[in-house]
């Protein structure tokens, strides 16, 4: 096994996608690509039966052995519709252990359940009223971190982080358009139903459903702005860019042009040309996700 080889599996619905990255080398090189089939979906009834961790780890072998992987260590997402994700306005002068108090308090309230049974992460936000910063916090129970702890120690190869599908793209986004990631950008993800993630910097803002059927993606997209303008800034602001990825139909790829067109932005489709690989680009871009999770050594 190689040490300097990570590992990035993205579990969607009753799927598994996988990459090989090795990072020996100034320029990461996409080794494998592959995926299979899940015996169930990752949902919470599967968490808690232990003939479906051996189930899931038995799938994941598989694919491991028939692909030849050979790193050491893994990242795994999982669908960001099973996180609970709230923004909560709080006093700049806390400490962490106090903004963490707050944090677990709000959990409770929503999930009743004890915040225990979570594990989280956040990201801050300075409010343009002064003294106040506002909090984005991510929750995942803990049921999903040792169920998939538990499997990735089963095939020998541990998890040293976990990520969601839509967020491990931004990956790719450092890696390929490092530039242009100073300001305010949006993400699509092009599925059924569209995922439209608002991102400032490399930090997180808003994620979003956004259905083509039934709605307007551009005022969808003013709402996230003005939830943005309310909160964070104390001057007018514009999305720079607007990075899309997944499989958008032409329809969709039009409605994207004259959506980039209205907020006057850059329309970018995500390809990690940067990255070092062999395999068809089209290939390629059905793999972004776990890609992107495997460009992560930390």
């Amino acid at each position: 096994m190689s040490d300097n080889n990570v590992l990035g599996v993205v579990f969607s619905d009753s799927e598994i996608f996988i990459s090989e990255i090795n990072h020996n080398f100034t320029t990461p090189t996409l080794i494998k690509l592959g995926k299979a089939s899940l015996p169930y979906d990752l949902e919470v009834a599967t968490l808690t039966d232990k003939n479906k961790i051996i189930e899931f780890s038995n799938a994941l072998r598989t694919t491991i052995d028939e692909l030849g992987i050979t790193a050491k260590r893994s990242i795994a997402s999982i669908d960001s519709s099973l996180l609970l994700i709230q923004k909560i306005q709080i006093d700049t002068n806390l400490t962490e252990e106090e903004l963490l108090e707050h944090i677990f308090w709000e959990i409770e309230q929503i999930t009743g359940e004890k915040a225990q049974n979570y594990t989280i992460d956040f990201e801050t936000f300075a409010h343009k009223k002064a003294n106040q910063q506002t909090v984005v916090f991510f929750a995942l129970r803990r049921l999903f971190v040792n169920f998939l702890t538990e499997i990735f120690n089963s095939v020998q190869i541990p998890l040293f982080a976990l990520d969601t599908e839509i967020l491990s793209v931004q990956n790719i986004l450092k890696l390929n358009y490092s530039a242009s990631l100073t300001s305010l950008n949006l993400l699509i993800k092009a599925a059924d139903n569209f995922k439209l993630l608002l991102f400032a910097e490399d930090k997180f803002w808003e994620i979003a459903l956004y259905n083509p059927q039934n709605a307007n993606l551009i005022k969808a997209i003013e709402q996230m702005l003005d939830a943005y303008r309310n909160e964070i800034s104390t001057e007018e602001v514009k999305i720079a860019n607007i990075f899309y990825y997944g499989k958008p139909s032409l329809k969709e790829k039009k409605l994207f042009g004259n959506t980039a067109n209205y907020f006057n932005a850059n329309l970018i489709e995500i390809f990690p040309s940067k990255l070092d690989a062999t395999q068809d680009s089209s290939l390629i871009k059905e793999f972004l996700e776990p890609v992107g999770l495997a460009l992560r050594t930390s």
